[in-house]
Order: structure tokens, then sequence, then C-alpha cells
């Protein structure tokens, strides 16, 4: 059977990341999980933009753990950088056994002109990436289980 003790969980405070945080939430129950909730912020050098920056994070990170993700252990950090590559860095470094993040849904436009974030991760990931769907809403529970996962693999040595 398949044991995700480690969730790396990046976090932008968006509302697709609040919804992503109930099956954060529901697969770190489901297998003990401790989960790494990750916030990145993106300025360059060391400022005090960045130390407020920080400080809004923390709190914003504080009210996440509390409100969606209670009943888990959840260990926060916080990084600067280009986000794609912060959270690259950890699933490398961290031995994560799975990524959990949220598509932003921006479309093939705006993607291919910024490029997006879930896109690199999941093309560079050397773990399982969970990804939500792009619904402009989020179900009505809040109580999510995980039921049926669904796996789509190449027959690759990745897979």
């Amino acid at each position: 059977m398949i044991m995700f003790s480690k969730i790396l969980f990046p976090v932008d405070f968006s509302d697709r990341c609040e919804e992503a945080a109930h099956a954060v939430r529901a697969m770190a129950v489901q297998f003990q999980s401790e989960v790494t909730a990750l916030h990145v912020v993106e300025v360059a050098s060391a400022n005090s933009e960045y130390e407020s920056l920080i400080a809004r994070a923390g709190e914003k990170m504080d009210q996440l753990v509390t409100r969606e993700l209670r009943d888990c252990v959840v260990v926060p950090y916080f990084e600067r950088g280009d986000p794609a590559q912060v959270i690259l860095s950890y699933v490398r470094n961290g031995h994560f056994d799975l990524v959990m993040m949220p598509t932003h849904g921006y479309g093939p436009f705006r993607r291919f002109l910024l490029g997006s974030v879930t896109a690199k991760i999941l093309h560079d990931a050397t773990c399982p990436v969970w990804t939500s769907t792009h619904l402009e809403t989020s179900s009505a529970t809040r109580n999510v289980s995980i039921q049926r996962v669904l796996g789509a693999v190449d027959f690759g040595s990745r897979s």
C-alpha cells in the first residue's frame, strides 16, 4: 500500500489554495501524514518589504492552519525566490511522498506568457503531484474524504 507520510503543500493564500486545503487535510488524516506548508515570497533582496510580507504571511498561515488544517501535524516554512524553483528544491531535498497544490486556471494564453508554477512542478517533481480541477466554485462540503484516487501512468521508469 502506498503511504504518504510527508506531504508538501505550497501555499499562496488564494481562494483555490484554501479550497485545496480541505483535500490536504483529508489526505493527511487518512495517512497520518506530516504536512509541510510552504509559502514562497517573490522578493529579490532582503529588505523591509520582505519582512512585512513574511509577517503578514505568518498571520495568514496561522489562520489557514487553524481553520482548514485542524487535526493535522503542520510545519510551516517561508522562503524567498522563484516559487517553482523553491518548491522543486523542497521536493528534492525534503524526501516528500506527495505534493498537493491547486491550479489557478488562468488559461493557456496567460500560462504561455507567465508560465505555470503547477505545470513546472508536474513536469519536474520526483514524487506524485495532486492538483485540483479548474472549478469556478468549490463543493459546498468542508468534510472531504478520499474514496478513490486515479493515477495516470505511462509505464515509463518514473511511473
